[in-house]
């Protein structure tokens, strides 16, 4: 992005600009400025992850299994019925003791 405070730019930088996907914006206020570079870089930010609880398993068996780590071999006790096809096996961390 370029940023012009005040000024134009040329019919050849606007083309050059254009070629190479160049977004040119043109500013005379230095309020609209810092608005504006303070929303793109908002946009810029990680996503928010988010859990939403699709269901409890049983651990049947912990597999140590090298170059992953462990995995719990888990039987579904309740799930919604489009989550159950989807779960296979779960990963287990030192902080969890039960899986979704």
């Amino acid at each position: 992005m370029i940023i012009g405070f005040n000024v134009r730019a040329n019919p050849q930088a606007r083309e050059m600009a254009r070629r190479d996907g160049v977004d040119i914006r043109y500013y005379s206020i230095i309020y609209n400025v810092i608005d504006d570079i303070t929303a793109a870089l908002k946009g810029m930010l990680a996503p928010v992850l988010r859990e939403r609880f699709l269901g409890n398993a049983q651990i049947r068996e912990v597999f140590n299994i090298s170059k992953v780590g462990k995995v719990a071999g888990c039987m579904v006790t309740k799930a919604r019925s489009s989550a159950a096809p989807r779960c296979g096996c779960c990963a287990i961390t030192s902080s969890s003791t039960r899986a979704a």
